[in-house]
């Protein structure tokens, strides 16, 4: 299955958030991605999509400089961390001959983040700029949930 089709699958049929204990996490990722592997991914995508749902509820978005003033700053770097993260998986996956869906959705979110970023950079107004950080936090999301549950080998 291509990257793009792969990518697209998940994204349309991902469940709604679940809690999962990290027992249901070790048996439902395959043993070339253990959990401990991807807990800094985790972590770094759950943090910073609570920071995005902060900004969104308090409408933080809508003061005179957000964009421009330090927290989105540290934000930014923080996004593109952790999509240096997801590629480096996506790379050490394929090294490793893990070809399964995975790998192709974890370089389809690594690639994925500074676009979401710069889609919030760009907007025009406060409305969009709300949809952008929208959109960047159901990709943090997804982050976490391929994770947790993986879509299955073919």
């Amino acid at each position: 299955m291509n990257c793009s089709l792969a990518i697209a699958t998940v994204l349309i049929t991902a469940p709604a958030a679940e809690v999962q204990t990290p027992a249901r996490v070790e048996a439902s990722v395959s043993s070339t991605a253990t959990s401990t592997q991807f807990d800094e991914v985790i972590a770094q995508a759950r943090g910073l999509k609570a920071t995005v749902d902060l900004w969104i509820s308090g409408q933080d978005y809508r003061a005179s400089g957000f964009i421009g003033g330090e927290d989105f700053t540290r934000f930014g770097a923080r996004i593109g961390q952790l999509a240096e993260l997801n590629m480096a998986h996506h790379h050490r996956l394929r090294a490793a001959g893990t070809d399964g869906d995975l790998t192709c959705i974890l370089r389809g979110i690594g690639e994925d983040l500074p676009k979401k970023l710069e889609a919030i950079q760009a907007a025009p107004d406060d409305d969009e700029r709300a949809l952008a950080l929208t959109e960047m936090a159901y990709l943090l999301n997804d982050n976490v949930e391929v994770i947790l549950a993986p879509p299955p080998n073919p």
